[in-house]
Formats: C-alpha cells, sequence, structure tokens
C-alpha cells in the first residue's frame, strides 16, 4: 500500500508534464515511492486539477464547488473513488516502469 501525506498543492500548468491525462492524474502524488505527497489532498484540490487539466471548465467548477458544500457525503464518496482509482493507475505505471 501506497502511504501518502496530503498537501495542499497550488496547481499551475507547468504540472501537467506527463503528455497524457492519465499520466497527468497519476502525477498528482509526488515522490514515486519515497516521501509520497498527496497533491489531491481533498476535493476542491481535485476540482481545481481537473479545471487545470481541461477536464471541466469554470462553469463546471464552481457547480462542482457548490455540490460539494451541500453534499459532503457524496462528495466524500466520490473523492475516495478518485483516489482509489488513482492509485491504481499509479501501480500499473509502477509496474511498467519496472519492466
Amino acid at each position: 500500500m501506497i502511504l501518502l501525506t496530503p498537501v495542499r498543492h497550488a496547481w499551475t500548468q507547468r504540472d501537467l508534464v506527463g503528455g497524457d491525462i492519465a499520466i497527468n492524474f497519476a502525477n498528482t502524488v509526488s515522490g514515486w515511492g519515497t516521501d509520497n505527497e498527496d497533491w489531491l489532498a481533498d476535493f476542491d484540490g481535485f476540482a481545481r486539477w481537473a479545471r487545470l487539466a481541461g477536464l471541466i471548465d469554470e462553469s463546471d467548477y464552481q457547480s462542482a464547488v457548490a455540490t460539494a458544500q451541500r453534499h459532503p457525503r457524496a462528495v466524500s464518496r466520490v473523492f475516495s473513488q478518485m483516489t482509489r482509482l488513482r492509485l491504481g493507475f499509479i501501480r500499473v505505471f509502477h509496474a511498467v516502469r519496472r519492466n
């Protein structure tokens, strides 16, 4: 299991260096095996990243943030699923890199 330290990251365009959305999604964990920092430490960070990555526009971002405030339990479930998916990507990328 990968242990992550939550870090509130100030997203900039230069954080998107993977050339592919899935790689950029996995790159939201820094350290790659040592001193892992989770740059998507909360739903707002995930929404900010999704906006920067071009997955949602500003209107969708504002809507997601407002909805998150009204439905914290649902957001918690979505965020948990997103985290599991992202860790799955990371495991796959690590396996590919080892071979």
